[in-house]
């Protein structure tokens, strides 16, 4: 299910973004700068977020190490069902129609989609080592710009 997240500033109502899938609250869960300055008011908004650094050992296993566990475990179920998909359709021999080319297709599409989950909850911890960065250079706050991208 894709959650639709819309990001505004608290002091003058600067939409940041509307109704996006890929908002950093949406995909990190409570992990992000504790504090986001508008680029329009120049005012902080306080997030309720945490740095990854500011975790405590158990929050850190809980928000990161178990989260890209489950999530690299359910792209290798992708990938094996993909596999699984094309040797089917490869090896039986009363599959020789055209339809089997829609399976094979859906064989490369679990495939792909299980390579990009593991892409992906592999470089989660360095996107939060990023924002990290910024709000240190910054000296305490992340822009909105950095943040959401506008």
């Amino acid at each position: 299910m894709v959650v639709y997240t819309t990001a505004k500033c608290g002091h003058c109502g600067e939409n940041w973004t509307a109704l996006s899938p890929n908002a950093p609250n949406t995909v990190f869960g409570k992990l992000g700068p504790p504090v986001i300055r508008c680029a329009s008011c120049l005012k902080d908004n306080k997030t309720g977020y945490k740095l990854i650094r500011d975790l405590n050992p158990l929050e850190k296993l809980l928000y990161v190490k178990v989260k890209n566990i489950f999530g690299i475990i359910f792209s290798l179920v992708f990938i094996a069902m993909g596999v699984y998909t094309g040797n089917v359709v490869a090896y039986d021999e009363s599959i020789k129609d055209p339809p089997s080319y829609f399976y094979l297709a859906f064989a490369c599409g679990f495939i792909f989609f299980g390579a990009m989950g593991i892409r992906n909850n592999i470089s989660v911890e360095s996107d939060l080592d990023y924002t990290q960065e910024l709000f240190d250079k910054n000296g305490g706050f992340v822009w909105s710009y950095e943040m959401y991208g506008i």
